[in-house]
């Protein structure tokens, strides 16, 4: 690289005070104060800035020194960041240990193990792909996937100005070359990824280095732009922080981040780097560099790494919504434990003595100490597992339900030493269909999985169609199935019901676009498939678009619901296919897992109130479709809650893996009562 004038080392309090509005911004959005909507961009203006910094760092040692020394950087990186990461996992694994209940704790551990290897951002993709697992409570440390993602880019970005400068290519063009194809390609496959996958291009580097690599053109500029007009700065200044702040208080939709509108934040912070580097105070400077966000931006990476599991560990030990109060005294606790933390913590690792140890002590150090935390959570999952109860045989169970309609006062007990499954292992009790794929996952293309069960041989054929709720019926009939020796067709897709409407997933916030193309080619197998029946149900939980693409009001649900099921079932009469509905089952109060876990020595207080579990306007509109259409509709109400209020366990089974699917267990002790319906529905 050509040698230029060293930058003079000067203090930008613009940069201190983007960080004090990026970190109040995440602070507020968490606490879910309103008009906050938009707090999480707080995480997209840290990458701008984390993208400029580290550039700017390493081009000054190659003009300094004229290389670039990694184990002087990575040193420097984990004196800055480890120490008070490691606090922060430490007191989250203990406070987890003492006051979560015991069956989140091997997701805690598993979490904050990947939180100290910085590959945390995987986990939490993966899980949020995970129909069952996107909205389970919320992991302590969640939060670490942004600093797993910049530890990432840390290790590509300065291998690859390293290599540059090996290379002798190092030259402030070539680093801005690589900065621009990195933006570009990781946007185009940011855009590209975000309807197909949007956890997966929420949480990843390949998504998100665009916003890292913009900050590091930037960097590559900084000479020139010291001679960038006072007029230009000011008006580049005063944009970019109306940009930033216009993106915290209007942005509405994570789920449509890193697209086209995360732009808007991270030009934005852009703006505001490039109009500072010319060290003359603009609007925008002076708005940023006020006392109060200065201290913010100073203590902000502690404030990071303190507020959410100070938020969530209480939310879940109390089991409902924190109150205003309660949010701001935790606010408080925040702000009191990163003031602590950035003086004794964070300045005595990064400006202490380890500052002038060879790089490998810190290395050594870092290493031992993420070893700790690992295996310090190794240790609590396996404590945690070890004491956790044991169960009988899935295959011994059966249930004895009241036959009478009128539902008797439910008896409070601790749960069961026996339950199945277990608190543990109910999150991952599905059907089979869920763990081999043949349900397809929410918003997906339909597969050519054959999907074939029951008895694979027999010349009749049955068939399960519908959403989510269709397929925890799917150990029911499959039993039901092989006991009649019929071939059972499973064809159900998540969050996609079977009524002919458009569909928006709340939870993804995104709208259904590949339902009616999973729905009409599921529709014309099963016709060509030519079953005895069709078993079909669906969730009332859903929210409907109208044909101009707007989300329907929650009052026009009903509407389109009706005439949606009613196009449906006339598919299938028209093709001479006998369907039989299945009405929708009772709903569990909350998480009912987390539930008795929280509460093992009164089950009843997880059930849930008859007049909230079941929701008769709904019940009626099923009945009138059945009735209008001639289609036999199976009630399993008593059979779900056969007391009041509807409880979560009867005998030893677990009812519920969430607050509306059955576990497999449950439904499959449900196949004697599920076949008799369906016998005396072939009759009608």
């Amino acid at each position: 690289m050509s040698k230029r004038p060293q930058e003079a080392k000067y203090f930008r309090g613009d940069l201190q005070g983007l960080r004090g509005i990026a970190v109040l911004f995440v602070l507020l959005f968490h606490a879910e104060f309103k008009g906050f909507q938009g707090g999480f961009v707080g995480v997209d203006i840290f990458f701008v800035l984390s993208g400029f910094l580290i550039t700017k760092n390493l081009l000054e040692e190659e003009i300094k020194t004229g290389t670039i020394s990694l184990r002087n950087f990575y040193a420097k990186r984990l004196r800055r960041l480890l120490p008070a990461s490691s606090l922060v996992l430490i007191a989250t694994l203990i406070l987890g240990y003492f006051y979560l209940p015991p069956v989140l704790l091997p997701d805690l551990t598993r979490d904050i193990s990947a939180a100290t290897l910085y590959i945390s951002n995987f986990i939490f993709a993966g899980r949020a792909t995970d129909y069952f697992a996107a909205n389970a409570t919320p992991s302590p440390v969640l939060h670490f996937w942004s600093l797993s993602l910049e530890e990432q880019f840390y290790i590509f970005w300065p291998v690859t100005v390293l290599l540059l400068a090996k290379t002798k290519l190092l030259t402030h063009t070539t680093v801005r070359l690589f900065s621009v194809l990195t933006f570009a390609t990781s946007l185009s496959f940011a855009i590209w990824l975000l309807p197909r996958s949007e956890p997966w291009a929420f949480f990843s580097l390949p998504t998100r280095a665009w916003q890292l690599a913009l900050g590091a053109f930037i960097a590559t500029f900084v000479f020139k732009l010291e001679k960038l007009s006072y007029k230009v700065a000011w008006v580049l200044g005063t944009l970019g922080l109306g940009a930033v702040i216009a993106s915290g208080l209007f942005i509405r939709n994570a789920a449509n981040f890193p697209g086209l509108i995360a732009l808007l934040p991270t030009i934005g912070a852009g703006l505001i780097i490039v109009a500072g580097v010319q060290r003359r105070r603009t609007l925008a400077w002076n708005l940023l560099s006020v006392k109060p966000l200065q201290y913010l931006g100073k203590i902000s990476y502690s404030i990071y790494l303190w507020h959410w599991p100070l938020f969530v560990i209480p939310m879940i030990a109390s089991g409902q919504a924190l109150s205003v109060k309660s949010k701001l005294t935790l606010i408080a606790v925040t702000f009191l434990l990163s003031i602590v933390t950035e003086k004794y913590v964070e300045e005595r690792f990064r400006l202490g003595g380890l500052r002038n140890r060879r790089p490998i002590i810190t290395f050594y150090t870092a290493v031992f100490s993420m070893l700790i935390l690992v295996i310090s959570s190794i240790g609590v999952r396996a404590d945690v597992l070890s004491n956790s109860h044991k169960h009988v045989a899935k295959s011994t169970l059966a249930l004895n339900l009241p036959t009478s309609t009128t539902r008797p006062k439910t008896i409070d007990a601790p749960v069961p030493d026996d339950l199945v499954p277990s608190l543990f292992e109910a999150k991952s009790d599905h059907p089979i269909t869920y763990s081999d794929h043949c349900n397809v996952q929410v918003n997906q293309l339909p597969t050519g999985a054959s999907c074939i069960y029951g008895d694979t041989k027999s010349t009749t054929t049955v068939a399960l169609f519908g959403d989510s709720h269709a397929m925890a019926w799917f150990p029911a009939l499959n039993s039901i199935s092989i006991s009649n020796h019929w071939k059972l067709y499973s064809q159900t897709m998540s969050a996609c019901g079977p009524p002919d409407l458009k569909q928006w997933n709340n939870s993804a916030a995104i709208e259904m676009q590949n339902c009616p193309i999973w729905r009409e080619t599921a529709i014309a197998r099963i016709i060509k498939a030519k079953p005895l029946f069709v078993l079909t149900t669906g969730t009332r939980a859903f929210e409907a678009v109208k044909d101009d693409g707007s989300i329907a009001p929650a009052s026009e649900n009903a509407t389109l619901w009706e005439a949606g099921m009613k196009r449906t079932l006339a598919k299938f009469k028209a093709a001479g296919i006998r369907v039989i509905m299945v009405s929708d089952v009772p709903y569990a109060n909350g998480d009912p897992v987390v539930c008795l876990s929280a509460h093992p020595d009164s089950s009843i207080a997880c059930a849930n109130p008859v007049s909230s579990a079941i929701d008769t306007n709904w019940l009626n509109l099923e009945r009138k479709v059945s009735t209008a259409e001639s289609v036999p509709l199976i009630e399993p109400q008593m059979w779900v809650c056969p007391s009041t209020p509807c409880p979560v366990v009867i005998s030893n089974i677990l009812i519920y893996l969430d607050a509306g699917h059955m576990t497999a267990t449950f439904a499959n002790s449900l196949s004697a009562k599920l076949g008799d319906a369906i016998t005396v529905a072939l009759k009608q």
